[in-house]
């Protein structure tokens, strides 16, 4: 069925979400798109393969019951809930604004986290943000940032992981994750399970004396790296980075 969009509707996805997509796709455009079996670091260890109900590794999907407070102070059950509704949130259409209304009341368990994407999958069908296809990939990375520095412990299981290919299987998702079919190949760009691993090694560059890495630490290591502020529309407006970055910011 075909999206439809009102003239009036816009979408407020944020420079940071925008910023991680641009740089994904641009290293997708120059180096192709890699196969699913292939790691987006080296591959020592067992593989590890994992979705929502995992008994071992269930906490890496964005359905794991961890839930996220974002940079508004607004609660969501889980990193899918909050993913769908960056999908919807700005837009004017009423089905966009109820759909908002609708995944905010989501539990933070997986049921909850399913019945998030099938609200999204019924409103998408009438309304859904123009830039989705691009920001998802940002959006998608601010989740896992706000839940692995507000569940810390988390933190310490992924880094267990070692060097470990992290592998998102699905049934049918080719994009986030893998579809495995006994005695066929594996087909699938594995998109979560890629930044799965690059939150690894952003975790493992923090973390060089073993402690907890705070959002705030993740945050300078992103502005170090680019100047964008993961929480709000820019670092020198961003309430959540504070005074200390705004001041770095304007001495750039």
């Amino acid at each position: 069925m075909t999206h439809h969009s009102t003239r009036n509707e816009t979408s407020l996805q944020n420079p940071f979400e925008m910023a991680i997509a641009e740089q994904h796709f641009s290293e997708l455009e120059s180096k192709g798109a890699p196969a699913a079996a292939e790691a987006s670091m080296e591959e020592v260890g067992p593989r590890v393969e994992f979705y929502s109900k995992s008994k071992d590794y269930g906490w890496m999907s964005n359905f794991s019951a961890h839930p996220v407070t974002d940079h508004k102070g607004q609660l969501f059950g889980t990193v899918e809930a909050f993913y769908q509704y960056r999908r919807f949130v700005g837009l004017k259409h009423a089905a966009a604004q109820q759909a908002c209304a609708d995944i905010m009341g989501t539990p933070p368990t997986v049921k909850g986290a399913l019945e998030a994407k099938m609200i999204a999958s019924r409103t998408k069908k009438l309304v859904t943000s123009p830039n989705w296809a691009t920001a998802k990939i940002g959006v998608a990375w601010t989740g896992l940032c706000l839940k692995f520095a507000q569940h810390p412990h988390l933190q310490r299981q992924l880094l267990a992981t070692g060097r470990s290919p992290l592998i998102h299987t699905s049934k049918s998702d080719r994009f986030w994750g893998v579809v495995i079919a006994e005695g066929q190949p594996d087909e699938g760009r594995n998109e979560l399970g890629k930044m799965m691993e690059k939150m690894r090694m952003l975790l493992e560059k923090i973390d060089t004396i073993g402690g907890e890495v705070t959002l705030s630490e993740i945050r300078d290591h992103v502005h170090r790296g680019g100047g964008v502020c993961p929480h709000d529309v820019s670092p020198t407006d961003c309430l959540a980075c504070g005074p200390a970055w705004r001041e770095r910011s304007e001495e750039r």
